[in-house]
């Protein structure tokens, strides 16, 4: 459609070049000043037509006022007889174009009224010699011009906005072809519904698929079942307008079959007229959720027996000493230490000393519940946080773990199998406790009392209250 602006306007200007051309052969023997005057104006619109051809620019004033004093001085011409008059209008007309030449579209009014303002003499009434037909024709002529070249010229805006446009979004695809290259994980862009319509080239990378085979399927399904329905839930959220970015961690499938842990972040660009859509990147925290499992293992294990590390018993513990206190449930605590344990290291080595931590730790495992909470929580040092657990309930515990160490050989390299036995100091929750440091040191303290009682014994807290009012007693 632009095109056919252009050469409509082209047209009227190779008319004005022939027409121009056959008054200069049909006049030149009228008169030099005729023949001449009639060749500048075919030269003129010559001129005007390579402007236009080579300039990239819209119309401005100055070429609008050159055509339509070209076209006004050829039909004043046409329809009287030639004068000095109106040879001289067309150098003021030629001079002002010139100032007017890129300047904008503003200015076409003010050619247009100069102009008029030249040629109305020409007009019945003020001058002699023209009919009316006359001026109306040319009237006519000089309108129709000038709002044809206007409407070249806004065809012409149009176009290069529309190139400008066009320019635009080929920048922009090549920017988000370069994102889609370099970034960091991978990127989707799937529809309000959920299916892919875009995917970048490191999904083979992150994910194991090739870009094609995930255009057209829709993300969700890549989801493991049991994150489904969050993530559906935080999908159907983001697709709502107004809705900002999402992050959130989910397990995803792969190319294999397997799934992998994905950190994924969401944005709502269905309102952009590039993308149109929900772009979603991610990316593989496999290896980094391995890494953070390692590290929380060894925070949270003994690396000797494989019990809860003391931190973690804490941590365990005081939860469960709330719990307790909340529901008013009761509570009981052992500490256990192995009687003689620094003999068997001089003795045997620090090789048997583990073997006999190790086994401490097997034996209490085995004799205790599932709720129970175990942990070492010093050199020879084992700690149990009972719950549910009444006073007697914990005494018979201790003694069934006191009797099952005493009984158990612990098998040490080069070395005839050892035995060893332990002391342990039972105490419960009382309503004064605060921590679960205050239940621990009196368990604490009912430990040192069945050391110094002879060892390989079990002693309360009960019994060291009962023993000092017996000695105040004495």
């Amino acid at each position: 459609m632009i095109r056919l602006r252009i050469e409509f306007i082209r047209g009227i200007l190779i008319l004005g070049i022939i027409s121009g051309s056959i008054l200069a052969v049909d006049h030149w023997h009228s008169g030099v000043v005729e023949g001449w005057t009639s060749l500048i104006y075919a030269v003129g619109c010559l001129a005007i037509l390579l402007y236009l051809r080579r300039s990239r620019n819209a119309v401005n004033a100055g070429t609008l006022l050159l055509v339509l004093s070209y076209s006004a001085f050829t039909f004043v011409y046409l329809v009287a007889p030639l004068d000095i008059t109106r040879v001289s209008t067309f150098f003021p007309l030629l001079a002002v174009a010139l100032f007017l030449k890129g300047k904008r579209l503003g200015f076409a009014w003010l050619s247009l009224i100069i102009t008029t303002i030249i040629i109305a003499p020409e007009i019945p009434g003020v001058h002699v010699g023209y009919s009316a037909f006359d001026a109306i024709r040319i009237s006519i002529y000089l309108f129709g011009l000038f709002l044809t070249v206007l409407y070249y010229e806004r065809s012409r805006e149009r176009g290069l906005q529309g190139e400008v446009d066009a320019a635009a979004v080929r920048k922009s695809e090549e920017r988000i072809r370069a994102l889609y290259s370099h970034q960091y994980g991978f990127m989707l862009v799937t529809s309000a519904a959920g299916v892919v319509q875009s995917a970048s080239e490191s999904v083979s990378r992150e994910l194991g698929f090739a870009p094609t085979e995930l255009v057209g399927t829709n993300a969700l399904d890549l989801v493991h079942p049991d994150d489904f329905a969050a993530v559906a839930a935080v999908f159907s959220a983001l697709t709502r307008p107004g809705s900002d970015s999402v992050n959130m961690d989910m397990r995803v499938r792969l190319g294999n079959g397997q799934y992998s842990d994905i950190e994924g972040n969401g944005t709502n660009l269905l309102g952009d007229r590039l993308i149109r859509g929900i772009v979603l990147n991610g990316h593989n925290i496999s290896k980094r959720k391995h890494l953070e499992d390692d590290l929380r293992h060894l925070a949270q294990v003994d690396a000797v027996t494989g019990l809860r590390s003391r931190r973690y018993f804490f941590e365990l513990a005081e939860r469960e000493t709330s719990r307790s206190q909340r529901y008013g449930r009761s509570l009981a605590v052992l500490m256990i230490d192995i009687d003689h344990f620094k003999t068997v290291n001089d003795t045997y080595g620090h090789f048997a000393g583990d073997a006999v931590l190790q086994k401490v730790g097997e034996v209490a495992t085995k004799v205790s519940r599932a709720s129970d909470i175990i942990g070492r929580i010093g050199g020879e040092e084992f700690a149990l946080v009972l719950p549910e657990t009444k006073r007697s309930q914990a005494l018979a515990a201790a003694e069934r773990l006191r009797v099952a160490l005493a009984e158990t050989a612990v098998q040490v390299p080069g070395a005839q199998d050892l035995h060893v036995t332990v002391s342990i100091g039972v105490t419960s929750l009382m309503p004064t406790d605060a921590t679960f440091e205050a239940i621990l040191a009196r368990a604490d303290a009912a430990l040192f009392a069945a050391k110094e009682s002879g060892r390989n014994r079990i002693c309360t807290s009960e019994d060291i209250v009962r023993n000092s009012r017996i000695l105040d007693a004495v």
